[in-house]
């Protein structure tokens, strides 16, 4: 956005993450008691898929620990919009939607992550694996208190047409991926 241009002059549906401040974007904060259930979830996750040393792990965390975040971010996610959460353990995966809007037959696919390298993360979602889900969620795991909970923030969300016009590219390190830049990601909807 140049200096000539306000919030006013964009149409909403061309707002992104990165064009409003991002005390603006929705911040969701699950209890202690979430957050034993999802560390119970994250173990059972992680033992299905044991037969693949964890599954994919991006950074230098455990494969537990990866499986944590990403129920974190579900969970925030099926409390912002109200709906059940999808406690099902499956072997390798969910096959790319963790959360369903059956009123509206949308799929929902949430990627998190707890980096603190960057505070407006972009959307990483694999290449070497179809696209399934109707969208994309890109959440943010920024504060973990082992006495107060987890506060999770909704960066931004992406269609299956907008992650498909991304070229997969090596990112982070040797993993393919198409990226999303929170410029070009859209602000979580209103469903």
């Amino acid at each position: 956005m140049n200096n000539n241009t306000t919030l006013r002059d964009k149409p909403p549906e061309r707002l992104s993450p990165a064009s409003i401040p991002i005390e603006a974007l929705p911040v969701v904060s699950l209890s202690l008691n979430q957050c034993e259930k999802a560390e119970q979830l994250a173990s059972q996750r992680y033992d299905s898929y044991r037969a693949i040393n964890g599954g994919a792990v991006f950074g230098p965390r455990k494969a537990l620990e990866s499986h944590l975040i990403g129920i974190l971010g579900e969970m925030a996610v099926a409390d912002l919009y109200g709906v059940g959460l999808d406690t099902s353990t499956y072997e390798f995966g969910d096959g790319g939607s963790d959360l369903n809007f059956s009123a509206t037959e949308l799929s929902i696919d949430v990627n998190t992550t707890a980096t603190r390298k960057v505070r407006l993360p972009q959307l990483l979602v694999r290449a070497d694996k179809p696209l399934t889900a109707d969208l994309y969620v890109r959440a943010h795991v920024i504060n973990r208190d082992r006495d107060a909970g987890v506060r999770v923030r909704i960066i931004g969300c992406a269609t299956r047409e907008m992650v498909e016009q991304q070229d997969p590219r090596c990112h982070p390190d040797d993993r393919l991926n198409h990226v999303v830049e929170p410029d070009e990601m859209r602000l979580p909807p209103l469903l």
